[in-house]
This record gives C-alpha cells, sequence and structure tokens, in this order.
C-alpha cells in the first residue's frame, strides 16, 4: 500500500474514533490507537498527556526515545528557511524597529541556530559593535557556529548559560519558552544585577485560566512542552519591574487529545518594557 493511502486512511480512522466517542468502549480504543501512533512519533508536531512539571513530562517519555534538542539532527532544523520573514514575526520587526538605535546587545532566548537573527537583519541596520548571543543546547549551538561561519555572521555569539543575559539590552524569546520548565524567563532575569531594558515574548502557548506540561513529538525527538499560565508570567515580570507595552496573538491550534481543556486556537506574544534604574 502506498504513503499516501496509509497516510488518507490514518486520517479517517481519527476522523470515525472523534465522531464515535459516546459508543461504549470507543473512547479506549481512542486512547489505545493515539497512544501508539505517538509513540511512533505521530502526527508530526502532535502532543500527548498533561503533566503538572516539565520533569513529570521528562520522565514520562519512553526510555529508549530521544528527549529534547540536544542532537546534532535537530540543528539541522529549518536551516533551509535561514532568512524568510515569517509574516507573524511583523510585530516583533516593528518594536525592534522602534528601539533598535538604543540596544547593543540581543540575547536570543533558545535562538537555535539564528532564524531570527538572519530574517531580521535584512531590515535592521543593526550598529557597529552590535552583538546578538543565542542561547541554547550544545549540539544546536555547534550547527549554529558552522552556520554563522557560512553566512559570515561575525555579529552572532553562542552560549549554553543562560545567565550570560547579563548585559543585554533586549532578551527576545521566540517560540522557545514551551521548551523550558514555566518561570524560566522571569527566575533567570531576577538573578540579574542589570535587567534588560526590553524583552519581547513570541510564538509562545499561554493558556487563560490554567498551566500544564504536554509532550510533543517533533520529528526524531520527543520534548516536554510547557503550556503557561499568561497572566502569571504577566505577574511574574510585573514584579521585576516590567510593563506590558503590546501583545498579540497568532493562529495556531495546540490540541492535546482526551484534555480538550488545554486547547488553543492562537499563540501569543508580549513586549515587556523595564523602567526599573537597575536595567541596562
Amino acid at each position: 500500500m502506498s504513503h499516501t493511502w496509509v497516510s488518507i486512511l490514518r486520517v479517517v480512522f481519527r476522523r470515525c474514533f472523534i465522531y464515535c466517542v459516546k459508543i461504549p468502549g470507543v473512547r479506549t480504543v481512542q486512547y489505545l490507537a493515539h497512544k501508539t501512533e505517538f509513540a511512533h512519533g505521530r502526527p508530526l508536531n502532535g502532543y500527548s498527556g498533561v503533566f503538572g512539571s516539565h520533569e513529570d513530562a521528562r520522565k514520562a517519555i519512553t526510555s529508549n526515545r530521544k528527549i529534547g534538542y540536544d542532537y546534532d539532527e535537530m540543528g539541522e532544523i529549518d536551516q533551509a528557511r535561514i532568512g524568510t520573514l515569517n509574516f507573524q514575526d511583523y510585530p516583533v520587526l516593528f518594536w525592534l524597529h522602534t528601539f533598535y538605535a538604543d540596544i547593543r546587545t540581543i540575547f536570543d532566548l533558545g535562538g537555535h541556530c539564528g532564524e531570527s537573527y538572519y530574517a531580521y537583519r535584512k531590515y535592521i541596520h543593526f550598529p557597529e559593535n552590535f552583538i546578538w548571543r543565542i542561547f541554547d543546547v550544545p549540539a544546536v549551538i555547534a550547527s549554529g557556529k558552522k552556520l554563522a561561519k557560512n553566512q559570515n555572521a561575525s555579529t552572532l555569539e553562542f552560549t549554553t548559560k543562560p545567565l550570560d543575559m547579563e548585559g543585554a539590552d533586549m532578551v527576545l524569546a521566540s517560540g522557545s519558552l514551551q521548551y523550558l520548565p514555566e518561570g524560566f524567563l522571569p527566575s533567570v532575569v531576577g538573578k540579574l544585577q542589570k535587567k534588560p531594558r526590553y524583552i519581547i515574548v513570541h510564538r509562545t502557548p499561554l493558556h487563560g485560566k490554567r498551566s500544564f506540561v504536554t509532550i510533543q513529538a517533533t520529528g526524531p525527538v520527543f520534548c516536554p512542552y510547557t503550556v503557561a499560565h499568561r497572566q502569571t508570567l504577566i505577574d511574574q515580570m510585573t514584579a521585576l519591574g516590567y510593563m506590558v507595552v503590546d501583545s498579540w496573538t497568532t493562529k495556531r491550534k495546540l490540541e492535546v487529545p482526551f484534555h480538550p481543556e488545554c486547547g488553543l486556537d492562537v499563540y501569543s506574544g508580549i513586549y515587556f518594557r523595564c523602567e526599573d534604574k537597575a536595567s541596562s
């Protein structure tokens, strides 16, 4: 049977399960089918389970599966799209344009190989001696350094230490907080002697009523995936001296099978600014 027909049959079966959920025993079959599919990494970027913490989700991943992004193959993901600006990224570009002349260092939290840098540098002329510092896991950073050399991106720096955020004028967390424990960002900022004046959280799943951690099947690996409580994040940043200047949403669904209360239709972006005298 061709790959196309197998894919079609999977979709048909999933839909049949959805519509037949009220039939006795079907929900159990649904659950077993979901667990079997997910154990094989299907669907790609799909989700499974609800847990109370990042560590609990990590422990629930089968021991023979790769966990997280610290693998060579994960550093190659999305490199083909390097330099492409997604329409969803325009809110970040807009705000960068308003204050880029005031910044000398951006700390890109979970910036992978530098996708955001390569996209934005086409539209923003950063000042001399400017530094774009990327924090990520070692394997991804190794790929990022190779790419930077090929792209002649001398502005890029890489680190595995979150406290290298010290001295940054701006922090960008674009599509990264979900792969870190809840509260990671305010925890790190709270340890700094000088806080970054600007912080932009972008493409991040934030729930209006609760926080939880699920598991995401991402290509060859499985990742604990944090969905933070929106107001808690705002309260934590407010306590550190930040105010919300702007917020936005981008359309993206998150569905956790058997947990409809955890679903999202949009991901969030928030621009925080710190007026505290302790900021850089």
